[in-house]
């Protein structure tokens, strides 16, 4: 694992430091929480103002500061003391797990598609079309490209998933048209599946 430091004028060292935590406490005497590996996971990262222990030897933070800064213990035995945690450890994170934060979730039964798309003209205006099925975005990028995002139904993501580059744009320029009521989950089939 490599990290980056820099010092700064009030004379902590700010460190980028990959690792695998084993162990998390956090300031205001919270006990320490051990959590076991996730089956498949890679490393958790933490992105802090931190000072760093390395098995067993001296920390830069003093005894009187360290009981305000969470402490996390990596897998390689290294020991931070932060004032800053980052859990940018994915949908499943372990760091946020073991700080006992919960998330609440639901699903909406679609599913966003992602494509990039050349226009006839550039353009620096981004446009948003609100159709029955979900929401549809044109957002510009440079040089007569822009990105659409389309939120849809699952099966009418599966469906256009499937279509060919010009049977999608032809989906997206219909669901563009003035008359957005008019657009459903079966037109975009019938005009995809009518030009194959």
């Amino acid at each position: 694992s490599s990290s980056s430091s820099s010092s700064s004028d009030d004379g902590c060292l700010h460190f980028i430091c990959p690792g695998t935590v084993d162990a998390l406490r956090l300031p205001g005497g919270g006990s320490q929480v051990n959590v076991p590996p996730l089956a498949g996971s890679t490393s958790d990262t933490s992105s802090t103002p931190c000072n760093s222990t390395s098995n067993g030897a001296s920390s830069t933070a003093s005894s009187s500061t360290s009981g305000s800064l969470a402490e996390l213990q990596l897998a390689d035995g290294t020991s931070l003391h932060c004032r800053l945690v980052v859990a940018a450890d994915g949908a499943r994170s372990r760091v946020r797990e073991m700080a006992g934060l919960r998330t609440v979730g639901w699903s909406y039964n679609q599913r966003g598609l992602v494509a990039t798309v050349a226009t006839a003209e550039p353009s620096d205006t981004a446009w948003q079309r609100f159709l029955p099925t979900g929401p549809l975005a044109l957002l510009p990028v440079r040089g007569g490209f822009s990105n659409v995002v389309w939120t849809v139904p699952q099966e009418m993501a599966r469906h256009l998933e499937g279509c060919s580059s010009s049977q999608f744009a032809d989906a997206v320029n219909d669901a563009l048209q003035p008359d957005p009521a008019t657009f459903t989950s079966s037109s975009s089939s019938s005009s995809s599946s009518s030009s194959s």
